[in-house]
């Protein structure tokens, strides 16, 4: 059979043509679209994600996030854990802000720089007791020192004894002869004002008379993992002894210091009630989450230094002339 006859040979032909119409329309069409896309008004920016604060603070402790990534997430809340618990607590405006740029901080290695033209005077500094042992504070110099806070004296923290460190004359002379800043600082389990009192005057009467470059501070903090005399303090009764402690210190000739956490800075003591005096704040995290003024950071516990045996704390000190 001949399909091909010439009626159908017009068939097929008009057929192919109405279909080639078809496609020149939808060209057309097309071609006529994007050129009105490409002249229309640009599409609005996609509005920002709200984070659901309360589910983020609720939730924290479920999947374990960290307080650094908790406190930029939140920036108007102080975070930190207190006791295994997250603790979100709106910042206090009556409490003076750090003015710290944490982009100009520069890490090599393990050491921790802090470039900035508005604090050109900031340094590398070490805190020492008698677990470092014997010090060659030359070699410290010469590893790019520039201060040491020596520890003086300690009370126990269970039977509550006070102790003078061994080694708080050989260090404080040391670091001094090798052309250092020096400061101090005493560990405290008081759990009376008198007791703060006291720790005051041994930490005076080991001083001597010597001249301090940097304060003297007041170190009571939590001990992890034991039983301590000071874990039943209330807010106010630490905030009390922290005071006792300073007043004595400052009336010897000395300015006093406080040195803390995040945690204890903001739940075991009145920050407001301790405001005039300088923070030595402990925060190992490659750069601050605390939002309030501080003087020192000190930013590692493993830090290794020339001339020192074994892992030493390391601190920033901001601006060492104003302290």
């Amino acid at each position: 059979m001949n399909l091909f006859t010439d009626d159908n040979k017009k068939k097929v032909l008009l057929i192919s043509l109405l279909l080639n119409l078809v496609l020149l329309l939808c060209l057309f069409f097309a071609v006529k679209h994007n050129a009105q896309l490409r002249h229309a008004a640009p599409a609005e920016e996609p509005a920002l994600v709200n984070v659901d604060t309360r589910a983020l603070r609720d939730n924290a402790a479920d999947y374990g996030v960290s307080t650094e990534y908790l406190q930029l997430a939140l920036p108007d809340y102080m975070v930190y854990v207190h006791k295994g618990e997250y603790v979100f607590e709106l910042l206090d405006d009556e409490l003076p802000r750090h003015g710290y740029d944490w982009d100009k901080l520069v890490f090599e290695g393990e050491r921790a720089w802090y470039r900035d033209e508005a604090w050109p005077d900031a340094c590398l500094g070490v805190d020492v007791s008698y677990f470092q042992k014997e010090i060659d504070w030359e070699k410290v110099a010469a590893d790019g020192v520039d201060f040491a806070l020596v520890r003086l004296g300690y009370r126990g923290y269970s039977e509550g004894a006070l102790y003078e460190d061994e080694l708080a004359l050989a260090n404080l002379d040391g670091a001094k002869a090798a052309g250092l800043k020096v400061g101090a600082y005493f560990f405290s389990q008081a759990v009376t004002v008198e007791e703060a009192e006291a720790e005051a005057e041994l930490a005076l009467q080991i001083l001597d008379g010597r001249k301090l470059d940097l304060p003297l501070a007041f170190d009571m903090e939590e001990i992890y993992g034991e039983e301590a005399r000071t874990d039943s303090l209330t807010r106010e009764e630490a905030t009390e002894i922290t005071q006792a402690f300073c007043r004595r210190v400052k009336k010897g000739g000395y300015q006093p210091m406080i040195y803390g956490n995040a945690a204890w800075l903001a739940a075991r003591v009145d920050r407001k009630a301790l405001r005039d005096l300088p923070v030595w704040l402990a925060q190992y995290h490659y750069r601050v989450n605390y939002p309030y003024d501080f003087a020192l950071w000190q930013y590692t516990a493993t830090g290794r230094v020339q001339g020192i045996e074994g892992e030493v704390d390391l601190n920033i000190c901001f601006d060492p002339e104003e302290l």
